[in-house]
């Protein structure tokens, strides 16, 4: 009611400026040249007149003024006519409401459009193109060794600090955060970064096989020696991945901090490689699975960590179905042809698996739609695989040791490490981080003791590489990190010897020699500088579960 008075008051107000106008033109148009006209006599002054004459008068010298009113008179008749009584509502609300007899029928709204597609903006030509201010890094490498951060060092990044918010939920157990440093990164960290960067391919990816045609493309390195460490190209997708990791895990993301370009390419390059089932490797590989999955997490870990993720999430969730459908009876998951002899065989491991479980767990936290059921059928694999007398978890078979590569157990004997086990260590953390299952806790306790009697070895010389092993040592850092107490401090002494080792010079200067490792063959230079770089991220990656001990 106040909007049509309101509209009314206007409306009017607009027929008063016009007779105004009006008599400014009639006023004009009578000049002294015309017909004098005879005033009205009030009070009796000269001859006085009939009212008919005085309104005949009134008309002829107004003609603007009837008509307007006669317009209103109608326009007043025809809003009456149409309007019908108020309707009284609760607390003295009068509604105007239109008389309709027949109604039209209600129609069903249509469906909202889906969300936009995000927009990846163009890309700077420079990589080192930076947005967001972050504080500088040491450009030389450290000589000392580093002393590793002490457990709960780092502060969570929150909404509102002007960083990224790293966590999906705030606080307390269970929740998996990703927290760093703020903007100090560890100068050997940094430096495995920069090495990275420089040898990213420019469609985005990083080619295990051919990153050192990159070398000296972004440097004035001259007259040194190209990059050594060749890999296997099918593994391009799983490095890739672990090296969008190593960026993430030091809070880089595709929209903040010095890398943010080369994160944003790897990420894309990642997104057009996803086939319409959701798989991001080649299914041709007998090995696609651990490729899969590790580019599940870093699309997921992106998308967490993404102001505008969207484009992510959905990719991520694709990934997530793609792992659900890879999913074997016996309710775990491995490589290969599933038809295969290998896979009748033994149609789980725990190494696969515990990359789907850190894929699941993840999943979780965030609220990605995942079958309810699939990480307690995970679990109870990695249960069956496990020793629960020495606590030691097998690759396929209970308490039994870790896989190694056709030929590399003469150099590397499988009984030097406790990769499986320190897999399983980690895949309890995470998904029962507040020890709920009455046997995790007693399990956990006796695999800290297994690796701790294994710890960083770095060796000498290149000849003594028996105890080398980059994946036994990541995921045992990580295990015994969210473990910690008197275990990890004996344990974190070593990652000393993993920053000494580091290149410091020529086009290798920040990348580490994969040489000596069993399955640096197969990944490469590029799978030896992500694992390790992720291994000395530990203490900033992801914040502790559980209390500590």
């Amino acid at each position: 009611m106040d909007e049509q008075r309101a509209g009314h008051t206007a409306h009017t107000g607009g027929s008063k400026q016009h007779r105004g106008a009006g008599g400014e033109h009639e006023a004009r148009g009578n000049s002294a040249s015309d017909t004098e006209q005879v005033p009205l006599h009030v009070g009796g002054v000269g001859a006085p007149r009939s009212l008919e004459d005085s309104l005949r008068e009134f008309v002829r010298n107004s003609p603007y003024a009837v008509v307007s009113l006669l317009l209103h008179a109608v326009v007043l008749l025809v809003m009456w006519g149409q309007s019908s009584p108020p309707v009284q509502l609760d607390h003295d609300r009068t509604l105007l409401v239109t008389a309709d007899p027949d109604p039209p029928p209600m129609l069903e709204p249509e469906p909202p459009e889906p969300p936009p597609l995000e927009q990846l903006e163009e890309l700077s030509d420079d990589p080192e193109v930076v947005d967001t201010p972050i504080a500088e890094s040491t450009e030389a490498l450290v000589d000392a060794p580093i002393t590793p951060m002490p457990a709960n060092t780092p502060s969570v990044i929150g909404p509102g600090t002007g960083t990224p918010n790293f966590g999906p939920r705030s606080g307390g157990p269970g929740t998996r955060k990703f927290i760093h440093r703020g903007d100090v990164v560890q100068a050997n960290v940094e430096a495995a970064l920069r090495w990275l960067m420089h040898h990213q391919n420019g469609a985005g990816y990083w080619s295990a096989n051919a990153f050192d045609d990159e070398c000296f493309e972004q440097s004035d390195v001259v007259g040194e020696i190209a990059c050594s460490g060749r890999g296997k190209p099918v593994y391009d997708v799983g490095v890739s991945g672990l090296s969008l990791l190593a960026f993430l895990g030091a809070g880089y993301t595709p929209s903040y901090g010095r890398y943010q370009q080369t994160v944003k390419r790897g990420m894309r390059w990642l997104i057009d490689q996803q086939a319409e089932n959701g798989n991001f490797a080649d299914p041709r590989h007998n090995l696609h699975t651990y490729d899969h999955a590790i580019a599940t997490l870093a699309m997921i870990e992106a998308s967490a960590m993404s102001g505008q993720g969207y484009r992510y999430r959905r990719s991520a969730q694709r990934g997530i179905d793609y792992l659900m459908s890879l999913k074997n009876a016996g309710g775990a998951w491995r490589y290969g042809d599933p038809g295969s002899d290998e896979m009748l065989l033994n149609p789980s491991d725990v190494s696969v698996t515990g990359w789907v479980v850190m894929v699941l767990t993840l999943a979780r936290d965030l609220d990605y739609d995942v079958d309810p059921n699939a990480l307690d059928d995970a679990m109870v694999f990695i249960e069956e695989m496990t020793d629960p007398a020495t606590g030691r978890t097998g690759y396929t078979s209970r308490g039994g040791r870790s896989a190694r590569a056709p030929g590399a157990n003469a150099f590397w004997p499988a009984e030097q490490s406790e990769a499986m086990t320190a897999v399983a260590m980690l895949c309890r953390s995470f998904a029962d981080p507040e020890l709920r299952n009455p046997n995790n806790a007693a399990l956990l306790d006796k695999g800290a003791e297994l690796l701790v009697a294994r710890p960083i070895q770095w060796g000498a010389s290149d000849d003594d590489i028996a105890s080398r092993d980059f994946y036994y040592w990541y995921y045992a850092s990580y295990a015994l990190y969210q473990h910690g107490g008197r275990a990890w401090v004996r344990w974190q002494a070593g990652l000393e010897q993993i920053a000494q080792q580091q290149s410091q010079t020529g086009e290798q200067r920040g990348s580490w020699d994969p040489s000596g490792d069993p399955w640096g063959s197969e990944g490469g230079r590029v799978y030896a500088t992500a694992m390790l770089a992720l291994t000395l991220e530990v203490p900033y990656r992801y914040a502790v579960l559980a209390n500590p001990k």
